[in-house]
């Protein structure tokens, strides 16, 4: 019996998204060489705000989707699991982190993780984000700033005191 393969299509599209990757990733790597410093953020968080200060930044989540997209994200979740974490903790979290733990030697690692100068967590979306941060601090012994996002208990206009308290953050 002869089974039919399902015939694969060259998408432009991915070789396109593929090369810009790889251009982003270059150009954070050349600004760090360069001496600009670079933040570590969360997707949630505009990254439009570290670019309006002059630095770069790399979204964790981000990072984490550019490894699945390369089918790669099962090995460095694995090297996450291994080292004691739990299967349980997100897959973006567990993929990021896996790069981190990799052996430095890596040549994918090497060619897309620049250790951050800064790292800026936020409970938005999730806590499982803003723990993966006490990571990076630990892991690169970076320093970093906590983003406390209030929980939406409201219609659908924020009270004035969770703006203040959101707005009114400082280090």
């Amino acid at each position: 019996m002869v089974t039919a393969t399902p015939a694969r299509r060259h998408l432009d599209t991915s070789q396109e998204v593929l090369n810009a990757i790889l251009a982003f990733r270059g150009a954070i790597q050349k600004a760090k060489a360069q001496g600009t410093p670079v933040v570590w953020s969360s997707i949630l968080i505009p990254p439009e705000l570290f670019r309006a200060m002059g630095v770069s930044v790399v979204s964790v989540e981000a990072l984490s989707a550019i490894v699945s997209i390369l089918q790669l994200s099962g090995a460095y979740c694995q090297i996450t699991e291994e080292t004691g974490y739990s299967r349980d903790v997100c897959a973006f979290q567990r993929c990021y982190m896996g790069c981190a733990l990799a052996d430095p030697s890596d040549m994918f690692v090497q060619s897309i993780l620049v250790a951050p100068d800064l790292a800026v967590a936020s409970n938005f979306p999730c806590m499982s984000s803003s723990k993966l941060f006490l990571f990076t601090v630990e892991h690169y012994r970076t320093p970093h700033y906590f983003l406390d996002t209030p929980i939406k208990s409201w219609g659908d206009e924020a009270p004035q005191e969770a703006v203040d308290y959101y707005t009114g953050q400082q280090s």
